[in-house]
């Protein structure tokens, strides 16, 4: 029996598989920079999205979050399929299966690259295109969103000769991503109250436009929003700063990424994006 179109096959347990970052920072993110290194004459626009993931370790729904992951892979294809270990037992059943295209992702081997540790670490290694990431940022936008907000860039967020600056005559956009209900991974109160008071001064002093908005308590649409229009993110390690992905690539773009003293370095992610 032969399966279409391109499927991947991702060898990971329940322990990261329901994580918003594991699944658009490593398993998306990651695949669609090595597939979009396959293309020598076409531009990346021209790249189909995945017809399925497959978890042959995962039960039935165990992939699944508070709903921000199964969301936005409608949003990035309607017609995706998400397959787990009893698709994976029927195939076995069928004894013989021919994968038109297939890749696969294995977090054990991932892991013991020689230059990183994390299961993206590989793909850092690859030159791919400047705006490989935008089909998925702009799917996932005009989906959710219905337009894409406005970021302070001249045209779109890319050009033909690499990132633009963006529009000097507009002001960049910066984001905190707060986390003051939470019990790990924030501030103390002293420091969040320190960090919030110098960055509205420099608001006021008419270098940028500040939001800080309580992720715990705006819509993941309005998430989104913000995220696709923001110049600057800025936050506690965390998986709210996956939401990077969906920011505009310019020169002015950057991610501040908060981390408790001599704790783990950051995964890079926005390198790969």
């Amino acid at each position: 029996m032969r399966v279409h179109d391109s499927t991947v096959i991702i060898f990971d347990t329940k322990q990261s598989i329901n994580r918003y970052y594991s699944w658009f920072g490593e398993f998306v993110l990651g695949f669609w920079r090595v597939y979009s290194t396959m293309l020598t004459t076409s531009p990346w626009s021209c790249l189909p999205f995945l017809s399925r993931y497959i978890f042959p370790l995962v039960d039935e729904n165990q992939w699944r979050d508070a709903g921000i992951i199964s969301r936005l892979m409608r949003a990035v294809d309607p017609s995706v399929s998400i397959e787990t270990s009893s698709y994976w037992k029927d195939l076995i059943d069928l004894n013989r299966i021919v994968f038109k295209r297939v890749a696969l992702i294995n977090r054990a081997t991932a892991e013991t690259h020689p230059h990183s540790d994390s299961l993206i670490g590989g793909a850092t290694n690859l030159d791919a295109e400047i705006g490989f990431w935008e089909p998925f940022r702009i799917n996932v936008l005009h989906n959710m969103l219905g337009y894409i907000p406005a970021h302070g860039t001249k045209g779109s967020s890319l050009e033909e000769v690499g990132l633009p600056l963006g529009d000097p005559a507009r002001k960049p956009i910066v984001i905190y991503f707060s986390r003051p209900g939470m019990e790990r991974r924030r501030l103390s109160d002293e420091a969040h109250e320190s960090l919030v008071f110098a960055l509205r001064e420099l608001e006021k002093e008419g270098i940028y436009e500040l939001y800080i908005p309580d992720i715990e308590k705006i819509s993941l649409s309005e998430q989104l929003e913000l995220a696709a229009k923001t110049t600057i993110m800025l936050g506690v390690h965390g998986d709210e700063l996956t939401h990077r992905l969906w920011m505009p690539s310019t020169r002015r773009s950057a991610v501040v990424e908060i981390f408790v003293p001599d704790g783990k370095t950051s995964c890079s992610l926005q390198e790969q994006v």
